[in-house]
C-alpha cells in the first residue's frame, strides 16, 4: 500500500468519525477525485510568433495522464465569445482540436477550450493571441 492510499484511508476514517460525532455534515465532506489523473491541455496554438494570416489555425490538445479516455461529446471551443465547432482528431486519452476561422480575425482574439474525461474530470484552457497589425490579409 502506498503512502497516498494510506493517507486516503486515514482521511476517510477521520471524516466518518467527525460525521458520526456530529462535528461535520455530509455536505461538508467533499467527494474524493484523484486530481492527479485529471486530463490537461498539453499544447495550444497559435502563439503570436506563428501568426502569418488573419485566419490562423487554432489548435488544442487534451491528454489524460492516466490513460483515461476523453469524452469527445464534452469538447467545447469558444473563440471571442462564439462557440465554434472544431475538427477533432485522435481518440482515447489523446484528442486534438483544430479550427480555422471563417473570416479574418481582427487584433486580439480570446480562446477557451474545455473537455472532460469519461470519469467527469474537466480540463480547461484560456489564452489570448493578437493578429499582428502588419498582417494585411482579410479573407
Amino acid at each position: 500500500m502506498s503512502y497516498y492510499h494510506a493517507f486516503k484511508g486515514i482521511l476517510l476514517t477521520v471524516c466518518v468519525t467527525a460525521l458520526l460525532a456530529g462535528y461535520a455534515t455530509v455536505s461538508s465532506i467533499a467527494a474524493d477525485k484523484d486530481v492527479t489523473c485529471a486530463p490537461e491541455v498539453t499544447d495550444w496554438s497559435p502563439k503570436i510568433e506563428e501568426i502569418k494570416t488573419r485566419r490562423p489555425t487554432i489548435t488544442a490538445t487534451f491528454k489524460s495522464k492516466c490513460g483515461v479516455d476523453i469524452d469527445v461529446s464534452t469538447i467545447q471551443m469558444v473563440v471571442d465569445d462564439e462557440t465554434v465547432y472544431p475538427e477533432i482528431s485522435g481518440s482515447g486519452s489523446g484528442v486534438t482540436l483544430a479550427f480555422v476561422p471563417y473570416l479574418g480575425l481582427l487584433e486580439e482574439c480570446n480562446v477557451t477550450v474545455s473537455a472532460q474525461d469519461v470519469n467527469g474530470q474537466k480540463a480547461e484552457k484560456t489564452w489570448m493571441f493578437e493578429v499582428p497589425y502588419w498582417v494585411q490579409e482579410f479573407w
